[in-house]
């Protein structure tokens, strides 16, 4: 009996699983305004992509959670400067549907 256990556990883990599942991760788009003074005025979601479909936007819901915490991260960025004025700029991070709240910063 603890032979045919034994036996069946080793078959159990030896049956393969199949490939691993792929990980779909959207981009979120930020257009961004940090002043001079290193003040955020702007920190919006531009659009939201699926980048191995193009780069037109998807219909997804970003929790406000994952826009605060990116906006954080942002910030520490500084201001762009065009002819000694802050500007807006574009920057994304990654988003993955399974764990929408955590910002993918690689």
């Amino acid at each position: 009996m603890v032979n045919f256990f034994l036996v069946f556990i080793t078959m159990a883990f030896a049956i393969p699983q199949g490939p691993p599942k792929k990980t779909i991760k959207y981009a979120v788009i930020f257009e961004v305004l940090i002043e001079q003074d290193k003040v955020m005025k702007k920190c919006e979601i531009s659009k939201v992509i699926d980048p191995t479909k193009g780069t037109d936007a998807i219909k997804f819901d970003v929790p406000q959670k994952y826009k605060e915490s990116a906006c954080k991260i942002i910030s520490t960025k500084g201001p762009k400067m065009v002819d000694g004025k802050a500007t807006p700029f574009y920057t994304y991070y990654f988003l993955d549907p399974n764990k929408p709240e955590e910002v993918i910063t690689k």
